[in-house]
């Protein structure tokens, strides 16, 4: 199956099957709390349009990759310490014009 065809599926499948149902139980207050139901003014019909969208909280597991991330990057974690340290060019190996060519 092309990309495009599975792209056009899982588009079709969230339009037309998941998002009409967490729509039904936002509006209800039954849906799981990672949700929000943003509603939106239609640009020529005027119509309101209602399309739910992640609430945009960090999750428990969100928040432990972050937690991870920021170990790696600060060096807070010994098996991987040194992995992002900026490289600094020598002095020697700094950027200089270039000679100009004998005329």
């Amino acid at each position: 199956m092309s990309r495009e065809r599975k792209r056009r599926i899982s588009t079709w499948i969230g339009l037309h099957l998941v998002n009409p149902v967490v729509r039904w139980m936002l509006e209800r207050g039954i849906a799981p709390r990672s949700h929000a139901l943003l509603e939106t003014i239609g640009r020529k019909s005027g119509q309101p349009r209602r399309t739910p969208v992640g609430n945009g909280l960090r999750g428990p597991i969100t928040e432990r990759i972050q937690k991870e991330f920021f170990a790696y990057i600060a060096g807070e974690i010994p098996d991987r310490f040194g992995w992002f340290t900026p490289v600094h060019a020598e002095r020697a190996a700094e950027a200089r014009k270039p000679a100009l060519a004998a005329r």
